[in-house]
């Protein structure tokens, strides 16, 4: 584990107070690693959402979802 010590400003300081106030009692200390974990999961969902924005941009990728699509519309599985 490590340790890590930051300065805060007048708004980081007020920013921490609110979550500390609003978490049920929770120490700064815990205030602060579960606001680092929502702000990963955050980044990641960002991340995905790009992702995708950018897939379902590619249209050469479209175009083939579309030409699987008309081919497996002839399948009957049952």
């Amino acid at each position: 584990m490590s340790v890590l010590t930051i300065r805060l400003d007048d708004r980081l300081g007020e920013a921490l107070a609110y979550l500390q106030a609003n978490a049920g009692g929770a120490s700064k200390s815990q205030v602060t690693r579960d606001a680092l974990l929502a702000a990963e999961q955050a980044a990641k969902r960002a991340a995905l959402r790009a992702e995708s924005r950018a897939l379902t941009a590619d249209t050469a990728d479209q175009a083939a979802i579309r030409e699987l699509t008309a081919e497996m519309a002839g399948v009957n599985a049952w």
